[in-house]
């Protein structure tokens, strides 16, 4: 038996969420942070992305900056730049204009 067999690319990652899971929401699965591409009925088998670039809602703007880490808040819907807020989700890459709260992050669980 070999030692490891390759699965799967990694930038998704099956889930069969207990509710629907709506395209765009951010789900959560213990500290995994992913995003939901498409639609996942409940009870049925769909993929996270949990790598690559998005853009979210933060709280407030002004208190980002390029290359700060970004934690999700599932209970607000938004990205904090505070770790108590929830788990760590990738580093912010871009300020979106003043005039909208978003960000945009890149994903990484290291």
């Amino acid at each position: 038996m070999p030692q490891a067999l390759f699965v799967q690319d990694g930038r998704l990652v099956d889930i069969i969420p207990t509710s629907q899971v709506v395209a765009g929401e951010v789900v959560v699965r213990g500290t995994l942070v992913g995003i939901a591409s498409k639609a996942i009925a409940a009870n049925t088998l769909g993929t996270l992305t949990i790598e690559g670039i998005i853009e979210v809602n933060v709280e407030v703007l002004g208190s980002w900056q390029v290359g700060m880490k970004a934690y999700w808040n599932e209970s607000e819907g938004w990205a904090s730049p505070i770790p108590e807020d929830g788990p760590f989700m990738g580093k912010c890459i871009q300020l979106l204009s003043p005039l909208i709260s978003r960000i945009l992050v890149r994903l990484s669980h290291a």
